[in-house]
């Protein structure tokens, strides 16, 4: 598999006033993926169906690409010298790509001779997630001791797992 990428990210902080500031950034970002997989009889009485369920006639070849824009936001409130309340949203992006043993459409079970003309590289999607968090920060007992809080929220589209195919396949699927 070939993989090529970039992003570009920027953020700023604003102070609202000497006790809020609210920051906001943003990444935008491009993958590019390029996949080819051959896989060959083994010869022997099991052939390679550990691994793959099928062989191929030379290689299976696929390319994608995928981009995403990612936000952030945050606010930030100093409540007094010790204590710090803050909350964020943001946005995740992981870009899609190939599963390594498996090729699209499935094929039966012990299939022989597919062509890069009947199937492709089993793609799967992008994913992202929607990702929340609430906090507390601050210092006790003349700061002596450091304490946080936080709780989080996260809002997946796409969950990338890995889960058992048809015979010995392994592919990522979407949720």
């Amino acid at each position: 598999m070939k993989s090529q990428g970039w992003a570009v990210y920027g953020d700023f902080t604003w102070a609202l006033s000497d006790r809020v500031d609210l920051t906001a950034g943003a990444r935008y970002t491009y993958d590019k993926k390029t996949m080819s997989d051959q896989v060959l009889d083994s010869g022997g009485a099991l052939g390679n169906n550990f691994n793959y369920e099928f062989f191929t006639n030379g290689a299976v070849k696929d390319s994608a690409s995928w981009s995403d824009f990612t936000p952030r936001i945050a606010i930030s409130f100093q409540a007094n010298d010790d204590v710090n309340l803050y909350a964020t949203a943001s946005r995740g992006y992981k870009s899609g790509g190939y599963g390594s043993f498996a090729i699209s459409p499935d094929q039966p079970f012990g299939t022989t001779d597919v062509t890069g003309a009947e199937a492709n590289p089993a793609s799967f999607d992008p994913e992202t997630v929607w990702s929340y968090e609430l906090g507390a920060k601050g210092d006790l007992l003349d700061g002596t001791m450091r304490v946080g809080f936080n709780v989080y929220f996260y809002d997946y589209k796409d969950l990338q797992v890995t889960v058992p195919g048809t015979a010995s396949v392994i592919l990522p699927v979407r949720s």
